[in-house]
């Protein structure tokens, strides 16, 4: 290259990594503000007191979630110091004179200094306080983590009844500098930059990588010859052209999607009741750390020795890292990172077909527009995926996503199925290790998958030139033996978190005092519980039909008795056939197409079969069910549906039709059912969601109704 062509390339790369460099450590420093010492002195001159009022020291937190360090005068020349968390009763100190105008040493250890966001240290609790050598205070209490910049001297600007009026004395350092207003007067420039180079280091490190990356990208820009960024472009449109019937299925599925898990329109940036709990796990990873605050458990948490613990996956908090090292959106995206799991499993699901017709066709054509529609809403808006935008909490966010990564291994592991010689298994075992991560029991299904299709590459008859046959099959052994390590790794981080390889030792869970560990005899699965998990997942119609909007509702009907299970916890559930018509119709077309058209689809369909058995079978035996477990059966499902689509389109003309019209409505059906019953889960049942969002939804449920002359329902 000549020095022109280098030059015509580091110079932009260069100017621009430069900029985002010093742009984002502008920002940075704004942002930035370091943890505060755990012990702080200050010099303090108290007003003159008036009877009942109390005025604010230090105010820590938000609205609704705050901390209150006070003083409240009993008369002209008595007052008291008090602490107050929010929703609770204040802690009072004994009586002290008040002399106006003459300063006082006060000493302050209180936890709002230290407890932040993202720098939580368990055990630093204590409150101590002491006003010229006198202590005031000195005892553990309770706290909530603040953000760093919502500390407050001398104001409360967050609202509640502890203190309303400014201060109206003095607070100052020893230094002489006024403390008034928020943290800013605590930490000079030159502090707030030490602290940022040491304390935030992560997010130092987020700005390096921020820079060097767009400067690659202009270097890759300046580097593309002429009309090469249109040809680009060009190829662009033509793959969305080609396959224009999925993405626009793909875009009506994500609107639905949207629209429910918003409430109807409702902010995208919320704070979910237990929506933060990935958010807390990707702070404390930042600092080395997996045990998390006790607030961001609520009453799921594991408590071992003094910390808490949570037994949801590592892989949502990963995705977080990113926003909580540059400390934006904290516990406000659940519903952004649910829609956007939604459209990767979307993705995948349609790359899972397209991966499924060239196992049967080496270069196929773009599936016809009936096929990728049908296929489309069926694994959209008529499967548990759009269940689990009723409510963006941990629980279906780790289920959405552990889905999407094993559908996306599934890809891999077809790719690897149809061209062994590639390395699509590394893809394929690494996604489904994330998903184990996320959810174990989709993980599980997928690094089963990731193995089957590896020894069933090594089923087929090897070369015979091969000198030994163990050559023809040492390498997809050691796929499945990575895919065994893999499983380990979940067993890994369990026992970093409880000291057991159990995924949830209950004994240690706040919630499960002896007698009810007694009904489970403390296992997370009994062999006793296999056929009750069979028949409610797969075959009993829990479910009513009433006249009443949305019509189809969970729970209900007539189920058998199950004397000798060991269950803990049952929620509402509606087994698969009832609430995803259009796939298990497809995914049972799947199983006769596999039968019909061997060898090419049969391999596929027992491997799909055989790594849905371990997982189904752990579900089957668990102690506790719920409809959002049925999710973990959905790239399974999806899977097969996508076989016996290309079982369909092997058929003759009047075949098809005739499948196609039983299809059809059973997508209706599907999709009605989804919506129905996640409409009313998310309006009536689930807590934590909004009034308005309940309100909106009786509100329809009146309207519809009315206008078909239907007498009101009932509750």
């Amino acid at each position: 290259m000549s020095a022109a062509g280098v030059r015509r390339r580091w110079i932009p790369a260069a100017a621009t990594g430069l900029l985002v460099l010093l742009s984002l450590t502008g920002l940075g420093l704004r942002w930035y503000w370091p943890p505060l010492p755990r012990a702080v002195d200050l010099r303090v001159v108290f007003a003159p007191g008036e009877l009942g009022r109390s005025e604010p020291l230090i105010v820590s937190g938000a609205t609704g979630n705050g901390d209150f360090f006070f003083i409240r005068y009993l008369d002209r020349d008595t007052a008291v110091l008090g602490y107050e968390r929010w929703f609770t009763s204040p802690l009072l100190s004994p009586a002290f004179a008040v002399r106006p105008g003459e300063a006082h040493n006060l000493h302050l250890e209180v936890p709002a200094f230290s407890q932040v966001i993202g720098g939580f240290s368990p055990g630093e609790n204590r409150l101590r306080i002491q006003l010229d050598g006198r202590v005031m205070f000195d005892r553990p209490v309770a706290f909530q983590l603040r953000r760093r910049s919502h500390l407050f001297f001398g104001e409360n600007p967050i609202g509640g009844t502890a203190c309303g009026s400014p201060f109206r004395g003095r607070l100052a350092r020893l230094d002489g500098r006024t403390l008034r207003g928020g943290v800013r007067h605590l930490c000079s420039w030159p502090e707030r930059l030490q602290g940022w180079l040491t304390e935030g280091r992560w997010q130092v490190f987020g700005v390096i990588v921020v820079s060097l990356g767009c400067a690659w990208l202009a270097w890759g820009v300046a580097a593309l010859a002429p009309g090469q960024l249109g040809r680009t472009l060009c190829a662009a449109r033509a793959l969305v052209s080609t396959h224009r019937w999925f993405f626009g299925s793909a875009l009506v599925c994500l609107a639905g999607f949207g629209h429910l898990i918003t409430g109807g329109g409702g902010p995208w940036f919320h704070a979910e009741p237990f929506g933060n709990f990935f958010d807390y796990q990707a702070a404390a990873l930042l600092h080395g750390r997996i045990d998390v605050p006790e607030i961001s458990l609520s009453e799921e948490a594991f408590l071992i020795d003094g910390k808490f613990y949570g037994y949801f996956g590592l892989l949502p908090a990963g995705l977080r890292l990113p926003w909580v090292i540059f400390e934006l959106g904290f516990g406000l995206l659940s519903r952004v990172y649910m829609l956007g799991a939604f459209a990767v499993a979307l993705g995948a699901a349609y790359a899972v077909l397209l991966a499924i017709r060239r196992l049967v066709t080496p270069h196929p054509a773009a599936p016809p527009a009936w096929i990728s529609v049908v296929f489309t809403l069926n694994a959209g808006l008529g499967s548990t995926f759009l269940f689990l935008g009723s409510r963006a909490y941990v629980y279906h966010e780790a289920s959405l996503w552990g889905a999407a990564l094993a559908l996306l291994a599934t890809v891999f592991a077809l790719r690897h199925l149809a061209r062994p010689a590639s390395r699509a298994w590394l893809p394929a075992l690494a996604l489904a290790v994330l998903s184990l991560h996320a959810r174990p029991t989709t993980g599980l299904y997928a690094l089963v998958l990731v193995a089957g299709s590896a020894l069933a590459v090594a089923a087929r008859p090897w070369d015979r030139r091969s000198p030994l046959p163990f050559a023809a099959i040492r390498r997809p052994l050691l796929i499945a033996a990575a895919c065994g390590a893999g499983v380990l790794t979940f067993n890994g981080v369990s026992y970093l978190k409880f000291g057991s390889f159990g995924g949830s030792p209950f004994q240690y869970h706040v919630q499960y005092p002896a007698e009810r560990l007694a009904r489970s005899e403390g296992k997370n699965f009994h062999l006793a519980n296999f056929r009750h998990g069979f028949d409610h997942y797969l075959w009993v119609p829990a479910f009513t039909l009433r006249r009443n909007f949305p019509y189809f509702y969970m729970g209900g009907g007539r189920s058998p008795s199950y004397p000798n299970a060991k269950l803990d916890m049952e929620e509402p559930l509606t087994a698969i056939p009832y609430t995803m018509p259009g796939l298990t119709f497809l995914a049972l077309g799947g199983v006769a197409a596999a039968l019909r058209f061997r060898p090419r689809l049969l391999i596929p369909a027992l491997v799909i079969l055989a790594a849905l058995i371990p997982m189904a079978t752990a579900l089957f035996m668990a102690i506790a069910s719920s409809h959002r477990y049925t999710a973990d059966f959905c790239p399974a499902l999806i899977a097969l549906a996508a076989l016996g689509l290309a079982g369909i389109e092997r058929l003759a003309p009047s075949a098809r039709r005739a499948l196609a019209a039983i299809l059809l409505p059973l997508t209706a059906v599907g999709i009605l059912c989804s919506s129905a019953i996640a409409l009313h889960y998310q309006g009536a049942v689930v807590w934590g969601v909004p009034e308005k969002t309940m309100q909106h939804y009786e509100a329809l449920r009146k309207r519809v109704d009315r206008f078909f002359g239907v007498a009101d329902h009932a509750p």
